[in-house]
């Protein structure tokens, strides 16, 4: 057990910033899958909202030249092995390169929602069992190319999921997105959008669709839509510059129905600055309520809200600094963070792979890791409670 934290000032505030530590309170190594001595890669990692239990996606031989898929449910902290089952044949086993989440618990816990090539699986969170399957629709209107799941939103009251399915950004096909009744595996809607979508999040009444765009000529890239028809309400502009261009945008997700919140990517403008700034953003006006920063505020677009949407946590690689990246807690009226995890553990990190992290709901738990080693962290000496936002002034 370790703990890590420094005293930080933000230079322009003049706020003194909780130092905030954490303890390594789990982990796992691929050693510790069953078939790891086929070989063996951690590919996508969720903890439960109650902390008390980690699900893993895997990869791990079954024999010679034969590998599979696989998913498994270790408890927290003792880290033991509950339950596994077989998603998938797997075509290999190699350290894998994670471009999106696959793998998500919902806000109530009980189900876990998996993504794999063109499916999406609901499995019982208790017990692994397969309540739905949900594969591409044989009359999709899609690409030639074989499509594949690009990304996925669960509605905070656990009701509604939205899955965006298609083949690369500038492939010639189009996107699809669906909605679904999550405890029934039901469709209620799917269309096709006008243009290629780079995200989407679901309301947390399943009725609205937040969703950014590839397009880097169009500037209004943030579009707020009905989710059961894909009409177009309103469209924000983030502000977020690539190149010459727009569409510096990582994601645009929900806060409350009225309000959401613009990440930014890791690209620069024309002029070689990167975004300095999470824009908060009134979604029945278009109005920004906040802007989200810190001292030398290095974008990574990686952000995690709370489940009470009280705390926002956002990945901060800081600009002209080697030290490494920090955690930046907000409270998600203020435009500074209340607690700084710098720098975040590197435990995990072989030298060989990048880390990735993996938050909870619950804003003092995250996961950090490689294709072949997890860690767990607990975050401690920051004041998540919501009294503070009340006292900080």
């Amino acid at each position: 057990m370790s703990a890590i934290g420094i005293l930080l000032l933000h230079a322009k505030t003049a706020d003194t910033v909780a130092p905030a530590r954490v303890q390594r309170v789990g982990g796992l190594s691929a050693a510790d899958f069953p078939g790891h001595e086929y070989g063996g890669a951690i590919q996508d990692v969720a903890i439960a909202p109650d902390g008390r239990a980690l699900a893993v996606k895997f990869a791990a031989g079954e024999g010679r030249d034969k590998a599979g898929l696989f998913l498994g449910l270790w408890s927290l902290p003792e880290s033991k092995l509950l339950l596994k089952i077989r998603l998938a044949a797997s075509h290999g086993i190699t350290n894998p390169v994670r471009t999106m989440h696959t793998l998500e618990f919902s806000p109530d816990g009980t189900a876990i929602v998996v993504a794999e090539g063109s499916s999406i699986y609901i499995l019982d969170a208790a017990t692994l069992k397969l309540l739905h399957s949900i594969g591409l629709p044989t009359n999709a209107q899609i690409s030639k190319y074989p499509p594949f799941v690009r990304t996925f939103s669960v509605s905070r009251n656990s009701t509604t999921l939205a899955i965006l399915s298609g083949d690369g950004p500038y492939a010639p096909g189009v996107d699809l997105v669906r909605v679904f009744r999550l405890k029934t595996g039901d469709e209620t809607a799917h269309w096709n959008p006008a243009e290629k979508l780079k995200s989407i999040s679901i309301s947390n009444s399943g009725e609205l669709l937040l969703a950014g765009t590839w397009d880097p000529k169009q500037p209004e890239d943030v579009l707020l839509m009905e989710a059961l028809t894909g009409k177009t309400l309103r469209r924000f502009r983030s502000g977020f510059a690539y190149g010459q261009g727009y569409s510096n945008l990582s994601t645009a997700v929900f806060l409350e129905d009225h309000k959401f919140l613009a990440v930014p990517d890791h690209f620069v403008d024309s002029t070689g600055k990167y975004a300095d700034h999470i824009k908060l953003v009134d979604s029945s006006t278009g109005v920004t309520l906040e802007d989200l920063s810190y001292d030398r505020f290095g974008p990574t677009g990686v952000l995690a809200i709370s489940g009470d949407e009280k705390i926002i946590i956002a990945l901060n690689y800081p600009q002209k600094r080697a030290k490494g990246a920090q955690l930046l807690f907000y409270r998600s009226a203020r435009k500074t963070p209340f607690c700084v995890l710098d720098p975040i553990p590197v435990r995990e990190s072989d030298g060989k792979n990048t880390a990735n992290i993996s938050f909870s709901l619950d804003p003092t738990l995250f996961a950090i890791f490689t294709p072949q080693n997890l860690g767990v962290y607990k975050v401690s000496n920051c004041n998540f409670s919501p009294e503070e936002s009340l006292n900080s002034d």
